[in-house]
């Protein structure tokens, strides 16, 4: 036996359940037609920067020369790339070709007796050290009635504070490009290596790069910043971002004459995902690998 229950309770029930349903659909109805909260404002992070940057129409590759010619080739990128006396400076080389004009200028000055260290010469089957760069930089400079450049080590002083040491830096690479002058930049990569024993680093390779371009204001609380650049290696213009690291590290200031190593994040750390020609790529997945902003050469003392 089973009830059935009466008319009056069925159509009750579903008064109420209509009810609540229309009261469901109202609200539902008054969210969708409610105003909109106004729009948060525009922070930092999303506005639009102004960069301090340099135009060129092309990006000289060292392989014209040699896979070492990274210095001398970012060298005449910076004529490239620079002013109209550089452009001038540049078409006045001897030689018919890009080709010929590296050549040129690496024969010349690179040829030169090293004047830094006891023996060789500039330009080595190694490369160039930054204190070499220098001279053939200024050489050619001189000879075309140019200014002279100068060049730096990019490490942390022994009173500067981390984040004063990027202001620093960032300061330094946006004054060179005021005044017209790309940044000849050193990256430095090296690889943490452990054997039961306390870790220790490797140097792994050397390359100059031109940096053309980075924000003309270090934005606040900022850890880093992005550049453009040029890369001799493939003849091509990319960008990356240089930064204060979060791990302690150690790198080596210097070269092969003269050297030490510096721990307490002396340096920068760069991101340059466009490159390969820096040997991480041959590193185990589960080595810790990090690349330096080693060394700058610029017009460091001069403004437009």
């Amino acid at each position: 036996m089973f009830e059935i229950e009466s008319t009056t309770d069925m159509t009750a029930g579903l008064d109420r359940r209509a009810m609540w349903l229309a009261f469901g659909l109202t609200l539902a109805g008054l969210a969708c037609h409610a105003t909109p909260p106004p729009p948060a404002p525009e922070s930092s992070d999303t506005q639009v920067t102004t960069w301090v940057r340099l135009e060129g129409k092309r990006v000289l590759d060292q392989h014209m020369y040699s896979n070492v010619a990274c210095a001398p080739t970012s060298a005449l990128n910076a004529w490239l790339w620079g002013d109209a006396a550089a452009r001038r400076a540049f078409d006045r080389l001897p030689g018919e070709t890009d080709r010929k004009r590296l050549a040129h200028v690496i024969h010349k000055y690179g040829a030169r007796k090293s004047t830094s260290y006891s023996d060789g010469h500039r330009f080595r089957k190694s490369g160039m050290a930054p204190l070499h760069l220098i001279a053939l930089c200024n050489d050619l400079q001189a000879d075309n009635h140019m200014p002279k450049v100068s060049g730096t080590f990019l490490d942390r002083r022994d009173d500067e504070g981390l984040h004063a040491h990027l202001t620093r830096i960032h300061a330094l690479l946006e004054r060179s490009l005021s005044a017209g002058r790309g940044v000849l930049v050193r990256l430095r990569s090296f690889s943490e290596q452990r054997h039961g024993g306390p870790p220790k680093w490797n140097g792994l390779i050397g390359h100059w790069i031109l940096v053309t371009g980075v924000p003309a204001e270090l934005a606040a609380r900022r850890r880093g910043f992005p550049f453009e650049y040029l890369d001799p290696a493939s003849g091509t213009s990319a960008a990356g971002y240089v930064y204060i690291a979060v791990r302690n590290f150690t790198a080596a200031k210097g070269n092969t004459k003269n050297w030490a190593w510096r721990s307490n994040r002396a340096f920068l750390l760069v991101n340059v995902p466009e490159m390969t020609v820096l040997g991480l790529a041959g590193e185990p997945w589960h080595r810790r690998t990090i690349v330096t902003f080693d060394f700058a050469i610029g017009a460091f003392d001069e403004r437009r």
